[in-house]
């Protein structure tokens, strides 16, 4: 049986079926695995990091999902992926806290700030967003660390999944 596009569903059952993938593939539904060498990865170059930092993540991004294998302030640069970061608003979703943990279940952390950590996506040579975080949800799977970024009215902004 054909499965339903992912872009026809609501956000919890899109948010499902990214949980299933993550289990069963390591990645997000659509998204290449980490198997495939970094420079294979065709997209639109971008970077996300933090504000005021020289933490800077760069890589190509397809369909909403960043694909990064360094940060270039510490790290060589590898042909491996490091992380793949799935960004909810660049596909038009606008994802709440509760919907995150109905589709994937009791968090293994949280982690609040009173403030928020600032961090800058560019694509291109264009500033694109500026997401306030505020939360940090952490979920494991197998060998997959995930990680849900949340803003001041806990809407989840990047969903982050790397092997530990």
């Amino acid at each position: 049986m054909k499965q339903a596009p992912l872009a026809s569903l609501s956000d919890v059952e899109w948010l499902k079926r990214h949980w299933a993938s993550i289990g069963e593939n390591g990645t997000f539904e659509g998204a290449n695995p980490f198997s495939v060498p970094f420079y294979e990865i065709k997209g639109v170059q971008a970077a996300i990091g933090l504000e005021n930092s020289e933490s800077v993540f760069h890589g190509p991004l397809v369909k909403g999902i960043l694909y990064t294998n360094a940060e270039t302030a510490e790290v060589h640069y590898s042909n491996r992926i490091q992380d793949i970061t799935l960004i909810p608003s660049l596909l038009k979703r606008n994802i709440d806290q509760k919907e995150v943990m109905k589709a994937f279940g009791t968090s293994y952390g949280l982690k609040k700030s009173k403030s928020a950590s600032y961090y800058l996506l560019d694509i291109g040579k264009e500033r694109n967003n500026r997401f306030g975080i505020y939360s940090l949800q952490t979920y494991h799977s197998a060998r997959i660390e995930i990680e849900v970024y949340y803003d001041k009215n806990k809407i989840a902004r990047l969903i982050s999944v790397s092997r530990f």
